[in-house]
């Protein structure tokens, strides 16, 4: 059989130093993401690796992207899209982690040199596309030049070096002597998890959790109005103190997280120990995704109880009931002991949500898309 970079390389010779790369990520990964990566990437890498090759890049949205379940096996699957697609090279962007000798890992090349992956959430919370493509040039760089007969000048290795230090630091790249991996970009094992979460916090968008809470929303909205009305909700308000409120709404937002999880089956378990650190960095991700979500509700809930108490409860009522004179702060306290308790309203509402909304707070629920 005829080895594929061979194959390859005389495909782009012939093309006239056309090389043509193709970006391929599932569809739940935000498209412009993927789109804006494919119209940067030519001028990159005419900079950062040679200006003499046409470079190319094509994009396609295809479920069958690698994922830490499916292993190595998918990639035959990809390295037959590519050859139908006629590509020299392929990056896949999975919205998966990647890991690899307990250390996270940001992309990686295979053996045979002509498919990559790229973890999108090991890129971070912030500044994720100019990561992602200077994550991409790091791999195609370490592939293509001796494909492409390039030099490694000092001048060439300089400007690779400074992508790096500059927005890759403190993630290395490591040539591997490995049957399946040639090429791996690392990161340290804190950091690297550190921001492998981020990552996937961000990939999950917390603040997208209360419109698919419905049931949990009415149900707050109407604990906080009886909470709202209630004299001995005011006395207690205006005399606990801001330690007890800020507890209480600790507890108020892990009880509705723990509650969610419980009746909608968000924890997940493998029975594989090979997948094991995987399945608790989901579930690490999920409590993240929840309580995130759920301290927006909270602080939605926050607003408009201060609103309303500000509009409903009067001063001198307020006060004769309180037994003292109040102010600004006894209001903030009175708001912020109805979102408490509206809250936990919320969460027994939340028990009737639909199992597949509540579902889409879990990062799990990703790989179950590309399943069906």
């Amino acid at each position: 059989m005829a080895n594929p970079i061979t194959k390859l390389t005389r495909r782009s010779k012939k093309a006239k130093n056309a090389f043509v790369i193709g970006l391929v990520a599932p569809p739940q990964i935000p498209h412009a993401i993927v789109e804006s990566t494919a119209k940067e990437l030519p001028k990159a890498l005419a900079e950062y690796i040679s200006s003499n090759v046409v470079w190319k890049v094509e994009t396609s949205f295809d479920p069958h992207v690698p994922d830490v379940y499916a292993g190595l096996e998918a990639i035959d699957e990809v390295r037959q899209l590519s050859r139908e697609k006629g590509w020299d090279l392929t990056v896949c962007i999975t919205d998966l982690p990647l890991k690899r000798n307990g250390r996270v890992v940001v992309g990686y090349a295979v053996a045979q040199g002509d498919i990559m992956l790229l973890s999108l959430p090991a890129v971070g919370f912030w500044q994720r596309q100019p990561r992602i493509l200077k994550a991409i040039v790091q791999l195609i760089d370490g592939v293509v030049w001796k494909r492409l007969d390039l030099h490694r000048g000092s001048e060439r290795s300089q400007r690779i070096d400074a992508l790096l230090t500059r927005l890759l630091a403190p993630i290395r790249r490591i040539t591997e002597d490995d049957k399946d991996i040639t090429l791996c970009l690392e990161t340290p094992a804190f950091f690297g998890h550190v921001q492998l979460v981020a990552g996937m916090l961000r990939a999950n968008r917390p603040w997208r959790l209360i419109p698919h809470l419905s049931y949990a929303l009415v149900s707050a909205l109407g604990t906080a109005t009886i909470a709202l009305i209630n004299v001995a909700v005011w006395q207690l308000a205006a005399h606990l103190s801001w330690v007890r409120l800020l507890t209480l709404g600790i507890i108020a937002i892990g009880m509705t997280a723990a509650w969610l999880i419980v009746t909608h089956d968000l924890w997940q378990r493998h029975s594989s120990a090979r997948f094991s650190e995987h399945v608790m960095i989901f579930n690490v991700v999920t409590v993240l995704t929840l309580v995130a979500g759920i301290l927006c509700l909270y602080l939605a809930l926050f607003v408009l109880s201060l609103i309303a108490s500000w509009l409903v409860v009067d001063r001198g009522v307020f006060s004769r009931v309180a037994y003292d004179s109040v102010g600004l702060a006894d209001y903030f306290r009175l708001a912020w002991l109805v979102s408490s308790i509206a809250t936990v309203g919320g969460a027994l509402g939340a028990g009737l949500e639909n199992k597949v909304d509540v579902r889409e707070a879990a990062y799990s629920y990703h790989k179950e898309r590309k399943q069906e």
